[in-house]
């Protein structure tokens, strides 16, 4: 067996790790529960071992929580870091990855760690779910064994997928080309400019051709996080002094404006010089489309 046989998964909390208060009685209010419990939960699982059993292998698992449990409304860049940095630190234990994490900012989370772990030849696969796993009809234990087996394809003689991605339901998605479209439906999450990497029925289907290809080079953990960024959606009628107030605060290094179409915002002297004022101060700006699909195209109309 090789030294990195099996996967190593990370909690952080999230709609998927809550239980009843009262174990006995469904009923009563849910709360974080600790992941071992969450783990007992999935079929043919050895808790003496910590061992899963998938497509006739065993795997064992590897497991690492937060102290706390998180809503992952709370998830911090600091958040980020440490997810990081454990991976790394366990990086040459085992052969895949996955994390447990609360739907509202997981594709905030996948897009961050895709840029954070570079030379990355090995599956790190983000997913949580819509109900708790202790809920009659709950979606976890689908998405959590799915996530295993297909972090676990070395050993199991399936089609690496050397990246971060967001598995979610019937889709693994490239990690930073994920957005959550809904707050109820199973298929919570979609990559709308970018093919899914795999398709999850009877068979898991990975598109050869579409994941990253994974290198020999020595993982490389990139956690010099900046916090002083802002995001701000245009929209007609827009006053330029409330852009003004949030370009021209002190210690803002970047912004990400979100525009109309292919890049289009108001052409006016006031808006432009707004724009312009705060490119001399030294302020970074990215112009993306607010569209899901397609992207941006500077200079194809006037605006």
């Amino acid at each position: 067996m090789p030294d990195d046989h099996g996967v190593f998964i990370i909690y952080t909390g999230g709609t998927i790790g809550s239980l009843p208060k009262d174990r006995n009685d469904p009923a009563s209010p849910l709360e974080p529960a600790p992941l071992e419990e969450i783990i007992q939960k999935l079929p043919n699982y050895d808790s003496r071992d910590k061992k899963i059993f998938i497509k006739d292998e065993w795997i064992r698992l590897g497991t690492h929580t937060w102290p706390k449990p998180l809503d992952s409304s709370n998830i911090t860049l600091a958040d980020w870091q440490e997810m990081a940095r454990v991976v790394k630190a366990h990086y040459e234990e085992y052969e895949g990855f996955v994390i447990l994490h609360g739907t509202d900012t997981l594709a905030y989370t996948a897009s961050a760690l895709a840029f954070m772990l570079e030379n990355l030849n090995k599956p790190v696969i983000i997913t949580g779910s819509q109900l708790p796993i202790a809920r009659t009809r709950s979606d976890a234990v689908q998405n959590v064994v799915t996530a295993i087996e297909i972090a676990a394809a070395k050993t199991l003689g399936g089609t690496v997928v050397p990246e971060v991605s967001v598995l979610f339901r019937d889709y693994l998605f490239r990690g930073c080309r994920t957005a959550k479209l809904s707050a109820s439906s199973f298929s919570g999450f979609a990559s709308p400019n970018y093919p899914p990497l795999a398709e999850i029925g009877e068979h898991i289907k990975i598109g050869n051709s579409m994941t990253a290809v994974g290198g020999h080079h020595v993982l490389r953990l990139v956690d010099a996080l900046e916090p002083n960024i802002a995001s701000i959606d245009i929209f007609p009628g827009m006053s330029t002094d409330l852009l003004r107030n949030i370009l021209c605060k002190t210690g803002l290094r970047g912004v990400v404006l979100q525009t109309f179409g292919t890049g289009n915002a108001p052409s006016t002297p006031e808006f432009l010089q707004v724009i312009s004022d705060a490119v001399d101060n030294g302020t970074l700006i990215v112009d993306i489309t607010q569209c899901r699909s397609g992207e941006v195209e500077l200079g194809l109309y006037d605006v």
